[in-house]
């Protein structure tokens, strides 16, 4: 009813975050979980020790994704798709840049999230969603070089409540390079 969730018992890997909602776009984020362990110790005393808050926007804001945000619910990702050609274009403003990266997250794009998030970074160079999409992307194609390189820059950019979560997964990245 809050908002407010917590998870218990998660295995360790990367994980895909992903929170949505009624007439909302969705956030994600792609984190390790106890990565570099490989082990079902990914929580202390059965809860992650960092959270990670994720603010929804009303699809409202922007119209030409409004469109996507029931076919994401609904797991429709190739009609979801179409409706985020116009935040590729150059002269996109970079808030409707994160939101359609975000949605192409959400319905498992990573090209197309990839291009979003750093037409975003090359715009908007403080705005902590480029880094923060370009580790989700690195996470999901097993990029843990870049990804860790994307967390460090996103770690200051982020919200103060996320840089906790950040911080971690840069710990376990760091991890799985020592383990290379």
């Amino acid at each position: 009813e809050k908002g407010e969730w917590t998870l218990l018992g998660l295995t360790a890997g990367v994980w895909m975050f992903t929170a949505t909602a009624p007439g909302m776009l969705p956030a994600v984020h792609v984190l390790p979980v106890k990565f570099a362990q490989r082990q079902m110790q990914s929580a202390q005393g059965g809860q992650l020790t960092w959270s990670l808050p994720q603010w929804l926007t009303p699809a409202e804001e922007f119209p030409s994704l409004a469109g996507a945000a029931p076919l994401v619910a609904e797991g429709r990702a190739l009609e979801a798709l179409q409706f985020l050609s116009p935040a590729l274009a150059d002269d996109a403003a970079p808030a409707l840049k994160c939101a359609a990266g975000q949605v192409a997250l959400a319905i498992k794009q990573p090209a197309v999230a990839q291009q979003l998030f750093a037409g975003l970074q090359k715009t908007d160079p403080k705005n902590g969603c480029g880094p923060m999409g370009l580790a989700s992307v690195a996470l999901l194609i097993n990029d843990w070089d870049t990804a860790s390189k994307m967390l460090w820059s996103a770690r200051e950019m982020v919200h103060r409540d996320q840089r906790t979560a950040l911080a971690s997964a840069i710990t376990e990245l760091q991890q799985v390079s020592a383990l290379k």
